[in-house]
């Protein structure tokens, strides 16, 4: 193998390593967002159960109250999903650049086709909305 080729064939290993370590950074950063997300969500539905289900007095959140919980729920929610949709964008470009790179040194291997039915997002969304009705909800209906 001559000097060129070799030369050329490290600097195709080096740039794919590296896209690698980008991916792989990308799906711990969509993990993490997902987590702290799901967490913040699930401390809300559980507070607000807490409250509710305190049969010693009977708790009602005030409108004002209720809406401000909503709105902070929906931006939390939305800004979450957003973040990831950013992060699963490039995740996908790069792996798209270690495509290339396999096809340019003969490396012909088929990445499934993203067919997800129920993934990050879609947690949040619905923990989004299960936030929401624990919220709106009265505590009568929630323990029928």
């Amino acid at each position: 193998m001559s000097l060129e080729i070799e030369s050329e064939l490290e600097k195709f290993k080096f740039a794919r390593e590296q896209l690698e370590k980008e991916r792989s950074h990308r799906r711990e950063k969509v993990w993490k967002i997902f987590s702290w997300a799901g967490t913040l969500l699930v401390a809300i539905i559980g507070g607000v159960f807490a409250l509710k289900t305190n049969l010693s007095e009977q708790f009602t959140f005030s409108l004002w109250l209720q809406l401000i919980l909503i709105v902070s729920v929906l931006v939390l929610t939305a800004s979450s999903c957003w973040w990831i949709k950013q992060n699963q964008n490039i995740e996908d470009s790069v792996q798209n650049e270690i495509n290339i790179i396999d096809r340019k040194v003969h490396i012909n291997w088929t990445v499934p086709k993203k067919n997800i039915i129920f993934g990050y997002i879609k947690a949040l969304i619905m923990l989004g909305i299960a936030a929401i009705a624990a919220i709106l909800i009265p505590v009568s209906e929630l323990l029928k």
